[in-house]
């Protein structure tokens, strides 16, 4: 069963006829009864707060704003070294806020979608992130090898999807010593 209650000084609820439903306020707390006590379930109250906890889970948003936060803060985290090891830091307005995360980067696109940091040495902040596909992602990473044609730069993979090309074929041109302008501008001869 549970119950919504203000909890007295000393952490106690009140019981019998005391009980009370109330709304979530920073006071309020949520209690359950387990083996005839009250216990504290301050994990529950924190999903009612925001409003995004539908059907008692988390929306995908907000997994994504605590694990981002996680990622960067936390050195527990099994991917702080990626993230906050390295310097990568989320913006003070986002860190104290769901809410301002959420108004400026609205809802996921599609479940296909997550974030993503246009510079992977830039934090989280409204100007360097935004929702993005696998694929978007794979294309902005730091590895990836950028080739130039009359002004216009791609990675190899963007460019072979362009141009019609298998993945392997400008790498594999370019290894042989072509240049990178007939590396791109050569039809694949096929047999």
């Amino acid at each position: 069963m549970i119950i919504f209650s203000h909890a007295t000084v000393d952490g106690s609820f009140p019981t019998g006829t005391e009980r009370r439903k109330t709304t979530m306020r920073s006071r309020a707390t949520v209690a359950y009864r387990a083996g005839g006590r009250f216990k504290h379930a301050t994990a529950m109250a924190s999903k009612l707060k925001h409003g995004h906890a539908a059907g008692g889970r988390h929306t995908s948003e907000y997994s994504t704003w605590a694990e981002m936060i996680q990622r960067c803060t936390n050195p527990r985290n099994r991917f702080y070294a990626y993230y906050g090891g390295r310097g990568i830091t989320v913006c003070k307005r986002w860190r104290a806020s769901f809410k301002k995360f959420l108004s400026d980067m609205g809802r996921r696109p599609t479940p296909l979608h997550s974030i993503d940091r246009r510079n992977g040495n830039r934090g989280y902040k409204p100007s360097n992130c935004r929702w993005a596909t696998k694929a978007e992602q794979m294309n902005n990473i730091a590895s990836n090898r950028k080739l130039t044609l009359n002004g216009v730069t791609r990675n190899m993979s963007q460019w072979a999807d362009r141009l019609g090309f298998g993945r392997n074929t400008i790498p594999s041109r370019l290894r042989r010593g072509w240049s990178v302008k007939r590396s791109l501008t050569m039809p694949v001869i096929k047999n």
